[in-house]
């Protein structure tokens, strides 16, 4: 009887030493996912599902704002002043960082690898507002923040309405963008708060008598508005221009733009000023910033008899561009060495040659081959502290591609459209 059995033994002792071989095959790799997730790390992703190249590229872009966003949150809570800057940079630490988790999570699952680390640019940028200190850290910080939520939140929106993608990933843009919108609020807030203080400050300190030329909140706060209302204004210029197809065609070529949205009755050659326009230069293949700018006397056409309208210069060579690089005067004329013509809305521009500044008018009328362009021009510099918020705030370091738009670059984005 033992005979029979001694074979089943043999085969049930297999067996279990097989299974309990298996098990401690299994201990690393259980410990290995939970080491990556203690440091941080990402998992071993599984076997790659099929998931649209734009869900990739969402994922990969919205990683690495995430984890830029945790890296400045580190910074406000090390090298911010003020404690609502601090405030907020926790609160950005735990958000972000949830989000990434399950942003892991997602792509994990579909065996995609994201990025562990904010973009080259982003860094870049990490590590000069890291060199910041005090007040003026805050002020950089909190603007750096409205610029990157915007551009988060118009990522995210875009992923949400976008229809054949992953649902999961479709779900997460849906479930973190609230988020994002109230880290946007929350930002601009913050920053209003301090600006107002810091303006409150500076004109207590003018009022004891130490001669500082500080203007009043009111005062900021009206620039400002001024100065976003010709952004829109502008904005408006730019769309009626590109009703014209051929027009649209030179803004396409065009290596910057001077937009006065409204010129008032300078045209009629009376000495009057003509009002106060903007600039947008090509920054790469985009539009950058808008640079304010105000106008002493403006020349187009039949100077007895123009209407008010709109006016655009378009900058069709570097040479005519780099006449604004500076804090003179400036003019666009003959006599500052450019060629000038004109498009206006009964024709077509005035010579088929090359010119270096095509002048385009919504009136009517407005030309009549007479002298062109304009003189006296200046840097608005109080619209430019205004609307970027900053000290250094110039034509020299909007143009060069210093300053974000902190209100999302609305000119640059339908020029580039």
């Amino acid at each position: 009887m033992d005979r029979p059995l001694r074979p089943l033994a043999l085969a049930v002792l297999a067996c279990c030493a097989f299974a309990a071989r298996a098990q401690q095959d299994s201990v690393p790799a259980v410990q290995q996912q939970r080491a990556a997730a203690d440091t941080g790390q990402q998992a071993q992703p599984r076997v790659a599902r099929k998931v649209p190249a734009a869900d990739r590229q969402f994922m990969a872009r919205a990683a690495e704002s995430g984890h830029a966003e945790v890296a400045a949150g580190r910074l406000a809570i090390s090298h911010g002043s003020d404690a609502s800057v601090r405030d907020y940079g926790r609160m950005l630490v735990d958000d972000h960082q949830k989000a990434n988790t399950q942003l892991v999570q997602i792509a994990h699952a579909r065996g995609i690898t994201l990025p562990t680390g904010p973009a080259a640019a982003q860094q870049q940028k990490l590590q000069q507002l890291g060199r910041l200190q005090a007040q003026a850290f805050d002020r950089e910080f909190l603007q750096q923040m409205i610029v990157d939520h915007r551009k988060a939140i118009s990522l995210f929106q875009e992923e949400a309405q976008r229809a054949g993608g992953a649902p999961a990933v479709r779900n997460y843009a849906l479930q973190v963008l609230p988020t994002l919108q109230a880290h946007l609020q929350r930002a601009e807030g913050t920053h209003a708060r301090l600006q107002s203080a810091a303006a409150n400050t500076a004109s207590a300190t003018a009022a004891t008598g130490t001669r500082q030329q500080a203007r009043a909140p009111s005062d900021q706060a009206r620039e400002l508005a001024d100065a976003r209302q010709k952004v829109q204004e502008s904005v408006q210029v730019v769309q009626r221009m590109k009703s014209d197809p051929r027009l649209a065609q030179l803004l396409e070529r065009a290596h910057g733009v001077f937009i006065v949205p409204n010129y008032g009755r300078a045209a009629l050659g009376l000495g009057a000023q003509a009002g106060e326009g903007l600039l947008v230069t090509r920054q790469g293949q985009d539009f950058g910033s808008p640079a304010f700018y105000n106008m002493g006397g403006l020349s187009i056409g039949a100077q007895a008899g123009a209407a008010a309208g709109q006016v655009a210069f378009l900058l069709m060579t570097e040479r005519a561009v780099q006449q604004f690089r500076s804090d003179r005067k400036i003019s666009l004329n003959a006599d500052a060495g450019l060629t000038i013509g004109n498009y206006s809305a009964r024709g077509q521009s005035s010579t088929g040659k090359v010119q270096d500044v095509v002048v385009w008018s919504d009136t009517e009328g407005a030309y009549a081959g007479v002298s062109l362009g304009i003189t006296d021009v200046l840097p608005d510099n109080e619209a430019n502290r205004a609307y970027y918020g900053r000290s250094d705030a110039t034509p020299l370091t909007i143009l060069g591609g210093r300053m974000e738009d902190p209100y999302g670059n609305a000119l640059g984005r339908v020029l580039g459209a």
